[in-house]
C-alpha cells in the first residue's frame, strides 16, 4: 500500500518524457531539461491556478541538479485572473504566450533592465506588461525609461503596454526598434531617438496618445530611418537638439526621404528639398497640415504613395521635371489646391503602389477640376490626353502663365518686439530662411562666452517663380534689447530672463 501511495505521488508530480521532466517545485510548475540544465516555467497543473504575488527565481533544484529558469512557456499563467503581481529574474530569456488574460496584474518587477530589454517576446500575452501597466525595478517604479548603454537592439513587445512610463531616452548603441515595441505606453509624453537608429518596427508606438515631442540629433540619419512606425505621428512636434523645427530643411546629400519619415509632423511651416533627393517615400509628408507650398526639385524621379496625402492646407505645388512616377493618392485629399505646376516634359506615370498597375487616383479628393495645370508648351496635349491629369480646371502652358525670367520679389525682414518676421512684394510665396546663432563666441575647459549677435538670411520662391535674392540682416540682442516693448516675461524689467526668452524664439523660428 506505501508503494502505491508513493508511485501516485511521483505520478502527480514528475511526468517523464523522452526529452525532459515536469515537476512542480515550490509551488511552480517546470520543465526540467537535464541536457543543458534549464528550467521553463509551464501551465499549471489539475486546474489549480496561480494568484496573488508569484516570484520566479533565477534557479531551482530538482534531486540535487540546480537548473537556470530561461524560459516561461505558453499558457503558464493562463487565466490566472487572481494574479496581481510577477517577478521575472534577470535569467528569463524567452517569454511566449504566457500571461493570457491575467486581467489582475498590476504590477511587473524586474532587478536588470539590461536582461529585460533582452528577453525575446513571442506576442502581446507574453508580456507580463500588456495588463499590468507598471514596471518597477528592485522596487521602484520606472517613469522616466533610459535605455541601457549596453543595448542594440529594442526587442518586439519589449514595453508593450507600460503606460506608466512618461519618456523614453534611447542610447546611440540602440540601431533598431522593434515591432509593437511600445503600443499603448500612452503616459510617455516625449521620446528621443538617437541618429544610430536604422528601423523603427511596425505599431512601434502605436497607442502613444500623450506624445507630444520627438527629439533627435542628426536630421539627416532621421530620413534614412526605415520606419515601420513613426512616432511624430503621434506627437506631431519635431525637436532637434532641443529647438523645435518650424521650417524644415531636408539636408544637401540626402538622396531618399523615408517613407513616413515626417508624416503627420503638423507643425511645419514650409519644407526646403535640396536637389540631391531623387525618391520621395511613401507617406513621407502625410498630413503635413500647414504646408501651404511645396517644391520638388528636378533630381527626383519617384513620388511615393500616400506623399503629401492630407497636406490640406497645400495651394500651389511644384513638380520638378525629371519626375518619373507618381504613386497612388501623392496629393490626394489636399482639398485647397489651385495650381499645380509640373515641369516634366514627358507626362508623369501613376501608379498603384504594391501591384505597379496604372492609376489615376494622385489626386482624389483634391477637387482639381477646380485648379489649373502649369506645364510645358509643347507637352500640352499630351497631358490633356492623360488622366488624371486631364481633369484640371484648366491646363495652361508655362510660356503662356508667366515670363520665363520673372522671380520672386526679394523680401524684408523686420524684427520688433522679440520676434521675426518675412514680407514680399510677390504674393502666395514660401520663405525659406536661415538664421545663425553664434551660440558661443569663444569657450575652454571651464567657461564660455555667450554671443548674441544673429545673421538672418530669407529667400522667397514660388511654382513659376525663379526663386529671389537673399535678404540678409544682422541681430544683435544687446542693442535691440534697449526697449521697454522687449519686455517679454512682462515683469516690467528688460532683464536675461527677457533675453534668453527671445534667444528661445530666435532658435525655434
Amino acid at each position: 500500500m506505501i508503494k502505491k501511495t508513493i508511485l501516485l505521488v511521483l505520478m502527480l508530480t514528475v511526468t517523464a518524457s523522452a526529452f525532459a521532466l515536469e515537476a512542480e517545485i515550490n509551488g511552480l510548475w517546470y520543465e526540467l531539461v537535464s541536457k543543458v540544465k534549464e528550467a521553463k516555467v509551464i501551465q499549471y497543473k489539475n486546474d489549480i491556478k496561480y494568484c496573488g504575488n508569484i516570484e520566479i527565481p533565477e534557479t531551482v533544484e530538482y534531486e540535487g541538479i540546480t537548473y537556470s529558469v530561461t524560459s516561461i512557456e505558453s499558457n503558464s499563467f493562463y487565466y490566472c485572473s487572481g494574479l496581481t503581481s510577477v517577478t521575472i529574474p534577470n535569467s528569463v530569456t524567452n517569454i511566449k504566450g504566457a500571461f493570457f488574460l491575467c486581467t489582475g496584474l498590476t504590477s511587473v518587477h524586474i532587478s536588470d533592465l539590461e536582461a529585460w530589454c533582452k528577453i525575446a517576446f513571442l506576442e502581446q500575452d507574453s508580456n507580463p506588461l500588456f495588463y499590468a501597466h507598471h514596471l518597477f525595478i528592485n522596487g521602484e517604479e520606472i517613469k522616466e525609461l533610459i535605455i541601457p548603454n549596453s543595448i542594440t537592439s529594442i526587442g518586439d513587445y519589449a514595453f508593450y503596454g507600460c503606460s506608466g512610463i512618461t519618456s523614453v531616452t534611447i542610447p546611440q548603441s540602440v540601431t533598431s526598434i522593434g515591432d509593437v515595441a511600445f503600443f499603448g505606453c500612452s503616459g510617455i509624453t516625449s521620446v528621443t531617438i538617437p541618429q544610430s537608429v536604422t528601423s523603427i518596427g511596425g505599431q512601434a508606438f502605436s497607442g502613444c496618445d500623450g506624445l507630444t515631442s520627438v527629439h533627435i540629433t542628426d536630421l539627416e540619419a532621421w530620413c534614412k530611418i526605415n520606419f515601420g512606425d513613426n512616432p511624430l505621428s503621434y506627437a506631431h512636434h519635431l525637436f532637434i537638439n532641443g529647438l523645435e523645427i518650424m521650417d524644415l530643411v531636408i539636408p544637401e546629400g540626402v538622396t531618399n526621404i523615408s517613407g513616413n519619415a515626417f508624416s503627420q509632423c503638423n507643425n511645419f511651416a514650409t519644407i526646403t528639398i535640396p536637389n540631391s533627393v531623387t525618391i520621395i517615400g511613401d507617406g513621407a509628408f502625410y498630413g503635413c497640415s500647414r504646408l501651404s507650398s511645396v517644391t520638388i526639385p528636378n533630381s527626383v524621379t519617384n513620388i511615393g504613395f500616400c506623399a503629401f496625402n492630407g497636406c490640406s492646407g497645400l495651394k500651389s505645388i511644384a513638380i520638378g521635371s525629371s519626375v518619373k512616377k507618381i504613386y497612388e493618392l501623392a496629393f490626394a485629399n489636399c482639398p485647397d489646391i489651385t495650381e499645380v505646376y509640373c515641369y516634366a516634359e514627358n507626362v508623369p506615370k501613376m501608379y498603384y503602389a504594391y501591384t505597379n498597375r496604372p492609376c489615376t487616383n494622385a489626386f482624389e479628393g483634391s477637387y482639381i477640376e477646380y485648379a489649373t495645370l502649369i506645364v510645358p508648351d509643347e507637352s500640352i496635349e499630351n497631358y490633356k490626353s492623360i488622366e488624371p491629369w486631364s481633369t484640371f480646371g484648366s491646363i495652361k502652358g508655362l510660356s503662356g502663365d508667366i515670363d520665363e525670367n520673372e522671380k520672386c520679389a526679394t523680401p524684408t525682414i523686420h524684427y520688433a518686439n522679440g520676434k521675426i518676421t518675412y514680407e514680399c512684394e510677390t504674393e502666395d510665396v514660401s520663405f525659406h530662411p536661415t538664421i545663425t546663432p553664434p551660440h558661443v563666441e569663444s569657450y575652454n575647459h571651464n567657461e564660455a562666452i555667450l554671443g548674441f549677435t544673429y545673421t538672418v538670411e530669407v529667400y522667397a520662391s514660388k511654382p513659376g517663380f525663379q526663386d529671389s535674392d537673399v535678404a540678409t540682416a544682422t541681430i544683435n540682442l544687446l542693442e535691440d534689447f534697449s526697449s521697454s516693448t522687449n519686455d517679454l516675461n512682462g515683469d516690467g524689467k528688460i532683464n536675461v530672463s527677457d533675453i534668453m526668452l527671445l534667444v528661445n524664439y530666435i532658435l525655434n523660428h
